[in-house]
């Protein structure tokens, strides 16, 4: 297995350890940067300043997450997962405007349970929430910052209703 191979396996165990929602890798004139949000704050965590192991770095993992490598400057969006650690992972490539690109990886853990009750929220919010999903009709409006956990929070309610009364 190549370095790279390893280093990009070593930040994807770290990022699910972490508990990040999303990876970032970011190329600049001289040097990549790699930041991952973990509860909705973005931390920087890498960066690389050698131009040709940037390089190196982007091929291997485009090339890890099923991106046709051969296309240059077109968006790209893809899935795929691994086993260890249990994740599923949707990919997308942006290029930039001074030739390089983009890649941001949004981290779908597998080992997610849906249960309102272990759902970390204020006691009164849960209250009120339980209290919304009971009524007949009505709207609840979700809202907050890329990977503050919205989804999740729906999913959690979600699960929460009875389907045979629903």
């Amino acid at each position: 297995m190549s370095a790279f191979l390893e280093a990009f396996d070593g930040l994807l165990l770290r990022a699910f350890a972490a508990g990040a929602s999303d990876l970032h890798i970011e190329p600049h004139a001289h040097h990549l940067v790699v930041r991952a949000r973990v509860d909705g704050r973005m931390e920087a965590w890498e960066r690389l300043e050698h131009t040709d192991r940037r390089r190196r770095w982007m091929e291997v993992m485009k090339r890890e997450c099923a991106l046709d490598t051969g296309r240059l400057g077109v968006p790209q969006d893809v899935r795929f997962g691994t086993d260890e650690p249990p994740c599923d992972y949707r990919v997308a490539l942006v290029p930039g405007v001074d030739g390089g690109e983009k890649l941001v990886l949004r981290l779908l853990p597998r080992t997610t349970s849906f249960d309102l009750e272990a759902y970390r929220m204020p006691a009164a919010a849960k209250a009120d929430l339980r209290a919304a999903l009971t009524k007949r009709d009505g709207l609840i409006l979700v809202s907050g910052p890329t990977g503050s956990g919205k989804s999740t929070l729906l999913y959690n309610a979600l699960q929460a209703l009875d389907p045979a009364e629903r």
